[in-house]
């Protein structure tokens, strides 16, 4: 049904009859008299009102009890006509009337929403992996190692994802490509470099996670065994590395003659008690 025009429903300001708005009528409303604002109720969704002012800006805005005072009706802006539409305008007045029904007050959500946004853009797995090799790994023995795996691993794979939204199953894809390409010892310390960088990630409490993907993974199970060098060296290289080991003087060199002796690996040891 054609519209009427907004001079010939009301002639008083203010308030005006509930009209079905349309595009056609939103762009023929003139502006309000100088000093007031016209307010055009919707009939199709209950509380949203086009708003003219006397400039003739149009805007859209919802009038409702909203649960941060809920004793007066109040106005709410939604957005202005050409920014957002009549069924953008529509649509936005609909998901505040639910939220008003459930006793959520649509300022807060979309706050709540927003600082939601900003907190994943702020965790997304690249930004947390740069941060744990400037803070944390570069203080370690392997840090350039380090860097290179996890930027060419996992960063190249998951720069824009939240960390949050890195699954196990991503990580076991990540894991298997690995050894696929027929390189099962760069799988393990991948996977062991992954599991600081996560451990780490809690442990700050900056990053909005309380627990590790790999927490239920196995690297056993994904990649085999780690398997243990067996290199023996002849006896024209232990009697090379016992002359060099004179020059290195006390402690290092006899430490070094002791191993030889005792014909044991300096991080055998170690690595028995880091497996277990």
């Amino acid at each position: 049904m054609e519209q009427p025009s907004p001079i010939l429903t009301a002639k008083s300001r203010g308030n005006r009859t509930r009209q079905n708005l349309t595009d056609r009528f939103i762009t023929a409303c003139k502006p309000a008299a100088r000093g007031a604002r016209d307010d055009w109720p919707d009939a199709i969704v209950p509380g949203l009102v086009l708003r003219v002012t006397d400039r003739g800006h149009k805007s859209f805005v919802l009038r409702g009890r909203f649960p941060l005072n809920p004793k007066n009706p109040t106005r709410r802006a939604l957005g202005d006509y050409g920014a957002i539409s009549l069924a953008e305008a529509r649509d936005k007045a609909r998901s505040w009337l639910a939220l008003i029904d459930k006793g959520i007050d649509p300022k807060m959500e979309e706050e709540r929403l927003r600082g939601e946004a900003k907190r994943r853009q702020d965790t997304i797995f690249g930004r947390v992996a740069a941060d744990f090799l400037d803070r944390h790994a570069s203080k370690l023995a392997k840090a350039k190692e380090i860097r290179a795996i996890v930027e060419s691993e996992f960063v190249k794979r998951w720069k824009n994802r939240p960390l949050e939204l890195v699954a196990p199953q991503d990580i076991a894809a990540a894991i298997r490509t690995i050894v696929e390409r027929g390189a099962p010892a760069q799988a393990h310390n991948a996977y062991a470099n992954l599991r600081n960088l996560f451990g780490w990630a809690i442990g700050t409490g900056e990053y909005g996670i309380t627990q590790s993907p790999l927490a239920n993974l196995s690297p056993r199970a994904l990649i085999g065994e780690r398997v243990i060098r067996q290199r023996i060296l002849s006896d024209a290289e232990l009697r090379s590395v016992w002359n060099a080991s004179d020059d290195l003087g006390y402690p290092y060199g006899p430490a070094v003659q002791l191993l030889i002796l005792t014909a044991q690996r300096l991080t055998s040891q170690r690595y028995r008690v880091a497996r277990n």
